[in-house]
């Protein structure tokens, strides 16, 4: 099938929501077993009275340099828990010798946790990616320098700064959302938490 470009598309509406400090913490500290408290660094959350919500507010592209300089202190957190702590959490077959096979296992587990969904292949491939290039750029073969690279990706990913609701992308009529939407709607509302 071809597109007809005299045709509109139909686009599903996708319904998304900026983190408040409280659930990006959440995810944070969830998926990397750290509480880090990033929340100097964040953009000011709105309010819907007393209650923070992110749900009306337009970011301005400005604050999402605050993500970067976040990302930066969540990796210093996490690198800076101790040896025996950080080859854990990158849970490699042979810690002595980490690889590119290691990287991909702690892509996909944990950015589970940070995108409160399974990665797709896409997803792993784009980090993975970025573990071989931080390699390239500093031209080293420190497995823990090029991980801090995919961290930082990590942790400022759209997927992690917002709540994303596509519903199932195989249909073409309006949709209900996904389990894995529901879940995460329902556990930020009753926990502010993933």
């Amino acid at each position: 099938d071809q597109l007809d470009s005299t045709q509109p598309i139909a686009a599903p509406p996708i319904y998304t929501q900026r983190l408040t400090h409280w659930q990006y913490r959440a995810v944070v500290s969830k998926a990397f077993d750290k509480y880090n408290d990033v929340s100097a660094h964040l953009p000011p959350d709105s309010t819907t009275g007393a209650i923070p919500s992110n749900e009306n507010y337009d970011l301005p592209t400005v604050d999402y340099k605050r993500y970067a300089v976040a990302a930066v202190e969540v990796v210093a957190t996490i690198m800076g828990q101790g040896q025996d702590v950080v080859d854990a959490l990158f849970a490699c077959a042979d810690p002595a010798t980490p690889d590119r096979a290691c990287a991909e296992v702690f892509i996909a587990k944990r950015g589970k946790r940070l995108f409160r969904r399974p990665l797709i292949e896409v997803d792993v491939s784009a980090y993975l990616e970025l573990f071989d290039i931080g390699g390239e750029l500093l031209g080293k073969e420190d497995f823990e320098v090029r991980m801090q690279y995919v961290i930082e990706a990590l942790v400022q990913s759209p997927d992690v700064l917002y709540q994303i609701e596509i519903g199932p992308v195989d249909s073409p009529e309006p949709v209900r959302l996904s389990g894995l939407e529901i879940a995460t709607r329902l556990s930020f509302f009753l926990q502010a938490r993933p």
